[in-house]
């Protein structure tokens, strides 16, 4: 059966603040991929997810996002595209006067929900899809550093996005907590038939859980293991 294709990367050179961090890209991923994006500090991993996140320009070769091509996008197409993408990274924050469930309905109304009841049963939903149904009411300070990593994917995902783009979401938690989180990952990716782009510094990862494909980011070239 043929794939579809949700991100490919033709001859795309990856570059931030005027200094070339990877070459030349060529990649393909495809619908309901779950990938690998491993890469030691400074190689371009979070540099190449802010491509795809239309936060970097592609000023070489050609980026298409689900079938959009992103190298030819005009600014005021960018924040509908954006909203196809689920994406969690280091600038991920929750605001700590409001409530987890005050927090996920503020994404909901930024991106046009109304109905309050409506928004109130999405965010619910999605709490239980990460096993969150207990801390709704509580604030950002009050969660573990885990519960606070599945905050971030269940905001993510608030809007059902096709692509999911995780940066470094592992590199800081033990191995128990590594484990149930990709779980939980797997599971959301399984169900709703999501790309998921993976990026880690953690090379042993790719021991323990089973990508559909690893890549590498090292010398400003990608290379699919």
């Amino acid at each position: 059966m043929q794939k579809n294709t949700a991100i490919q990367f033709s001859n795309v050179d990856v570059e931030i603040e005027g200094k070339t961090l990877l070459e030349n890209i060529t990649l393909h991923l495809y619908q309901g991929e779950l990938s690998y994006l491993l890469g030691n500090t400074g190689t371009g991993k979070s540099s190449l997810l802010r491509t795809i996140s239309l936060d970097l320009p592609v000023k070489k070769g050609q980026l298409f996002v689900n079938g959009v091509a992103i190298h030819q996008l005009e600014k005021d197409e960018i924040p509908y595209l954006k909203r196809q993408l689920g994406i969690v990274n280091q600038h991920t924050i929750l605001l700590p006067n409001l409530s987890i469930l005050q927090n996920l309905m503020l994404v909901l109304a930024a991106i046009g929900w109304k109905d309050e009841p409506k928004k109130i049963e999405r965010v619910q939903q999605t709490l239980k899809l990460f096993e969150l149904e207990q801390i709704e009411e509580k604030g950002p300070q009050q969660l573990t550093q885990v519960e606070r990593i599945k905050v971030h994917l269940a905001r993510a995902v608030l809007n059902n996005p096709t692509i999911l783009l995780l940066d470094g979401i592992l590199d800081s938690i033990d191995e128990a907590s590594q484990d149930d989180i990709m779980r939980l990952v797997e599971q959301y990716k399984n169900i709703n038939k999501v790309t998921v782009l993976l990026a880690t510094a953690h090379y042993q990862l790719t021991n323990r859980y089973s990508p559909d494909r690893i890549i590498v980011c090292k010398d400003k070239q990608i290379i699919e293991l």
